[in-house]
């Protein structure tokens, strides 16, 4: 059972996106959007969420201006689904901005060529595990109210030695574009309410809220992770293994970057 909340900060559209009044660029943002967000929820996408075309995508008229496709022969309907798939596929080539694919590819091949020389560059190397782990706990913010400097120090001491006993559990180093550049955590105050196992389970039955956990992805696509400061230890494991992953995978790969609306297609 999902104890833990998850969240999407949802972007409007780019203005430059919004001057173009391009509908379509329009439905492709929100249906991303929309795809995410069930994503975040931990449901399937259906399989009939298609992203619009980006031209060409208007039924064709006949001169009465009603939808002529009743109308056409099995022929005529092959030829115009074949103009339709020739100009999405001009469309999506004249949508990749190709000199943010160039530099993209010189970053991959450095990028590629770091992995190469830091493989396993962990697992015999506790100074890396500590300069990692001492990164990702460097990026904690407090929510002062209601935690005592005592609490807050206790906390992060206990996140430290978790992290450290746990490294290879826990995949921080596979997880590493995350953990070093765009994930950030939260702690906050010790929760006002029973936080053993079986009540937490009878708390989420009971629709009376989370557990205190939330991992939120924003729309520049960092992920806050918030944690109560009086987590359990199996507690926090528990919830990283869950989450993180999915994430991990949320985040993407930069892709969406090569295109000029920002959206990559399916």
């Amino acid at each position: 059972m999902m104890m833990s909340r998850r969240k999407i900060v949802l972007a409007l559209p780019a203005p430059a996106m919004a001057e173009r009044r391009d509908l379509n660029e329009l439905q492709r943002f929100a249906t991303n959007q929309l795809v995410g967000l069930l994503k975040v929820a931990g449901l399937d996408v259906p399989s009939n969420i298609i992203l619009p075309p980006l031209e060409g995508g208007k039924k064709n008229k006949d001169s009465s201006g009603g939808a002529s496709s009743d109308a056409q022969t099995e022929e005529e309907k092959q030829k115009f689904s074949r103009r339709n798939h020739e100009a999405n596929k001009r469309a999506f080539v004249n949508n990749i901005n190709w000199q943010k694919v160039d530099e993209m590819y010189k970053e991959a091949l450095v990028d590629m060529e770091a992995d190469i020389y830091t493989t396993d560059l962990y697992d015999n190397n506790p100074h890396a595990r500590r300069k990692l782990i001492a990164h990702i706990l460097s990026k904690i913010r407090i929510q002062r109210e209601g935690l005592s400097m005592l609490e807050e120090l206790i906390a992060i001491r206990r996140m430290t030695l978790l992290f450290e006993d746990n490294f290879e559990d826990l995949e921080l180093e596979d997880y590493g574009s995350l953990w070093w550049g765009r994930a950030k955590l939260i702690l906050t105050k010790a929760r006002p309410y029973n936080t053993s196992p079986t009540a937490l389970y009878k708390r989420v039955k009971k629709r009376a809220g989370d557990n205190g956990f939330s991992f939120t992805l924003h729309a520049d696509k960092t992920v806050t992770l918030t944690i109560p400061s009086d987590f359990r230890d199996d507690e926090l494991l528990n919830e990283l293994k869950r989450n993180i992953y999915d994430f991990h995978e949320l985040i993407g790969d930069g892709m969406e970057a090569i295109f000029y609306d920002g959206t990559v297609p399916n």
